[in-house]
This record gives C-alpha cells, sequence and structure tokens, in this order.
C-alpha cells in the first residue's frame, strides 16, 4: 500500500510526500527481503534517488551505499545499475564537497 503511495506522490510531483513514504517502506523491504535482495536494493536506489533531487544529499549517500552493497551482489560490478549507484554515490561526494566550500567561503566573507 504504501508503495502506490511513493508511486501517486512521484506522479504528482508531491516529492517530501514521496520520499516519506518511500522511507517508511525500507523496515518492510528489508524484513520481507532480506539483504541481499535485489527487491530491497532496487527500492534502496528508488528511495536515495528522491532524497537526492529533494538535496538530502547525506541521506541519499547512506542510502545509496546501502543499495550499492546489494545490487553489486545481486546484479555483479558490470550491471548498469551498479553503474548508475556508482555514480550517484560520486555526484553526492562532489555536491557534499562544494557545499562544504561553498560554506567556508561565505564564513570568510563574514
Amino acid at each position: 500500500m504504501t508503495d502506490m503511495a511513493v508511486d501517486a506522490s512521484v506522479h504528482l510531483g508531491h516529492w517530501e510526500e514521496a520520499v516519506g513514504y518511500g522511507e517508511k517502506t525500507l523496515p518492510v523491504y528489508r524484513q520481507y527481503y532480506p539483504d541481499p535482495h535485489p527487491v530491497h536494493g532496487v527500492q534502496l536506489m528508488r528511495v536515495g534517488k528522491l532524497q537526492h533531487y529533494l538535496e538530502h544529499i547525506e541521506d541519499a549517500l547512506d542510502t545509496f551505499k546501502q543499495a550499492y552493497r546489494i545490487v553489486k551482489l545481486t546484479h555483479g560490478d558490470d550491471h548498469p545499475m551498479t553503474t548508475d549507484l556508482l555514480m550517484k554515490m560520486e555526484e553526492c561526494r562532489s555536491e557534499t564537497v562544494q557545499r562544504s566550500s561553498s560554506s567556508h567561503k561565505k564564513e570568510k566573507k563574514l
């Protein structure tokens, strides 16, 4: 049921709602699809993408890392989903560095 709420929220462009519902699904997915299960990995990736879109960078990076650990085992190193997760993690790391350097520049101006 919560999955449908995620999908409906995404369809309506209610991103904060979608990520909230998505995060609620994760413990249930972990319980019913124990690691390493591809369905759990895909759900983690979906939630990570929502977090990233909403600029919840630290949360997204953590979620992508969890997804990567699963997808690497279930799909292999060369699968497009695995390489996409590597790219997403690198984007999050880069954005974290950029934000950090921007905040340091602002502090120097003050």
